[in-house]
């Protein structure tokens, strides 16, 4: 089973489910999730942890924010928000609540060097 291209049209959301779906049906480790998930979404992702939990990061250098899942957050470290943010689609999307965190990167290139 192979996973389709994302496109920018539709929702990224279940883009994510179909490829978590094709990594399943194909019993991808990490490396080959990252290999083939860079071909078909076109874009780079970072390992990160936040809060204690592991997770790929899309690494969008055109964004002024970064967006993770609520999930990640409690409510006690969040704040109401009324910005509305606008994706390069042209979609809308309200930010429902707010986090300061602070943010730790480890990047690693395909021959081990750090750059």
């Amino acid at each position: 089973m192979k996973p389709e291209k994302f496109n920018g049209h539709g929702s990224f959301e279940t883009f994510l489910v179909q490829f978590e779906n094709c990594c399943r049906y194909n019993d991808w480790n990490r490396k080959d999730k990252a290999a083939h998930r860079s071909k078909v979404a076109g874009a780079t992702y970072l390992r990160a942890r936040i809060n204690g939990r592991m997770c790929d990061c899309l690494l969008d250098t055109g964004s002024d924010v970064t967006l993770i899942p609520i999930s990640f957050v409690n409510d006690a470290q969040t704040s109401e928000s009324k910005q509305m943010l606008t994706v390069a689609n042209g979609t809308q999307i309200a930010v429902l609540r707010e986090v300061i965190s602070s943010w730790r990167w480890t990047m690693v290139s395909s021959s081990g060097v750090a750059r």
